[in-house]
């Protein structure tokens, strides 16, 4: 069972309106300038784009262009007169654990230009989000690639392994698909699935992102804007790809709790996918008409999380569509 290759977004705080320069503390270096919270500020903003782009190669600004850079997603930086050279930015989010709220804050977007690494610009940034908000959340976590998981332990952070699910479905072509495809450069589409992002509950009461529609849009723009589908029968949005004999679902957008049987068919009737296929689900399925079958997966990047008083459940997986 292979998992698709993704590339993860990063993604969010309050008084947007401000920006943050430090006067002569330990984030300003003789030629680099600590700045924040500066996605008004087009000469900043750009250049924080440019250098995501060359170092992971996504893109933010369409993404702002079309209103959906909310407040929840922030950029700390440093800047050397002309250009963005480091940053990590910070989401904040609210996530339902077994059906229990909380708040987290979500690290990512950590980058450094070339010429500027091994200066300790990382660590300072990293440093500085966790004095500004470390006492203000439940957890903090992040997402890490394998270049870097000696890094994070350094500030208190544990690698945590994640769980992934599926089950098998054996689907016979029904004749009555009320799916569709939608096309996010089709202007009704695209506002059927902002609408459809800030009104969903949680993908899943065991492990769901709450608010995050910002994220989620990222996502529709940039990673599956040809994998999105809308589920009449249901009035829900599906976000999955057809991949041989296994079907990836990364996401089910709806106001309300669906079965798996209420939307599953339709797509598979979409897909022409008769036979016995694998679902795989790319979040923790919530779903109340199946038992799904878990397993350990060749995750390409690993969890980690700082907590003090929050135990993780165990067997649970974090949402594609709401990770940084």
């Amino acid at each position: 069972m292979v998992e698709p290759i993704c590339h993860r977004f990063c993604g969010s705080v309050r008084n947007e309106s401000a920006i943050y320069y430090t006067d002569g503390e330990k984030l300003k270096m003789s030629q680099y300038t600590f700045i924040h919270n500066y996605k008004h500020i087009t000469e900043y903003r750009r250049s924080f784009n440019r250098l995501a782009h060359s170092v992971f190669g996504i893109d933010f600004e369409a993404w702002y262009a079309r209103g959906c850079w909310d407040d929840r997603y922030v950029c700390y930086s440093f800047h050397d007169g002309r250009d963005v050279i480091a940053n990590v930015s910070v989401t904040h989010m609210d996530y339902m654990l077994e059906g229990m709220p909380y708040k987290a804050l979500q690290i990512g977007t950590v980058m450094t230009h070339p010429d500027a690494r091994n200066l300790g610009l990382s660590r300072q940034l990293l440093e500085k989000i966790l004095s500004d908000h470390e006492q203000e959340y439940d957890f903090i976590y992040l997402f890490a690639n394998p270049d870097v998981l000696q890094f994070y332990p350094k500030f208190g952070f544990v690698p945590v392994r994640e769980t992934s699910y599926y089950v098998r479905y054996l689907h016979g072509k029904t004749g009555q698909n009320a799916a569709r495809k939608l096309n996010i450069d089709e202007a009704a589409e695209w506002e059927l699935i902002v609408q459809k992002a800030a009104a969903r509950i949680p993908v899943s009461r065991r492990c769901g992102a709450v608010h995050a529609e910002s994220i989620l849009l990222w996502y529709c723009m940039n990673i599956f804007s040809d994998h999105i589908y809308y589920i009449d029968d249901c009035d829900a949005v599906v976000i999955a790809e057809h991949r041989e004999q296994e079907l990836h679902v990364y996401d089910v957008i709806a106001e309300r709790k669906l079965s798996l049987d209420e939307w599953l068919h339709h797509l598979a009737d979409l897909f022409a996918a008769e036979g016995e296929y694998r679902v795989i689900f790319h979040f923790t399925p919530d779903f109340d008409d199946i038992r799904p079958v878990s397993y350990e997966w060749d995750q390409p990047d690993t969890l980690f999380v700082k907590t003090d008083h929050v135990s993780l459940p165990a067997g649970i997986r974090f949402p594609m569509t709401a990770q940084a």
